[in-house]
């Protein structure tokens, strides 16, 4: 909540589980985004809320995406990942990035 009362966008590494020795996905850290917006700390990432998600960046294949949280449900990444919530995009982020939305 600091970061989006402060306008930072907050960066989500998706990390190794070293307990089950993989990464975690993006679902399964979109499923944690959703239950603590469930809790009184919620109230910043809505179903409606854009994301980005990039997967396997400096690879033969990166991807990049920008949707709602409803939509990323939907869809499937490659790992290693990143999430990004933003927080108030400027004008020339949301243009940069609408090349990149998925609806």
């Amino acid at each position: 909540n600091k970061n989006f009362e402060n306008g930072l966008h907050t960066l989500l590494l998706l990390d190794i589980d070293v307990e089950n020795k993989k990464f975690l996905s993006v679902k399964e850290a979109l499923e944690t985004l959703s239950k603590l917006e469930e809790t009184e700390k919620g109230g910043i990432i809505s179903e409606d809320a854009y994301l980005v998600v990039a997967s396997k960046l400096g690879s033969d294949s990166p991807r990049i995406v920008f949707a709602k949280l409803k939509k990323l449900f939907e869809m499937e990444f490659e790992l290693p990942c990143v999430i990004i919530v933003p927080a108030e995009l400027h004008f020339t982020e949301r243009e940069y990035l609408n090349f990149f939305k998925v609806d």
